[in-house]
């Protein structure tokens, strides 16, 4: 899968070359091109963002890869009697991780 999104990372690179080619001769110009050049950039950047993900999760490193700052909580509190203190539990049966 990482190549795979490798291959795309460098095709959409070659486009925006490519756009700015383009630019630079005065062979294209306006709203058209600006549009394309946004959208090639937003496309590299979603590519680089999932390669890193995936090659956090193949070296194991779980923790990296969770939204931190995510407002969906998916925890419960479950209040231990005996000790009584409040311990945050992950729902294991959620597919939203906190």
């Amino acid at each position: 899968m990482i190549a795979k999104l490798g291959i795309v990372e460098e095709e959409a690179d070659e486009l925006i070359y490519w756009l700015e080619i383009l630019e630079g001769a005065k062979l294209a110009t306006g709203d058209k091109l600006s549009a394309l050049s946004k959208e090639a950039n937003e496309i590299v950047a979603m590519t680089v963002a999932s390669i890193k993900t995936l090659r956090k999760r193949e070296r194991g490193d779980q923790r990296s890869i969770h939204n931190l700052g995510s407002k969906i909580q998916n925890s419960m509190i479950v209040r231990k009697r005996e000790l009584g203190d409040h311990r945050l539990i992950q729902n294991p049966k959620s597919k939203i991780q906190n």
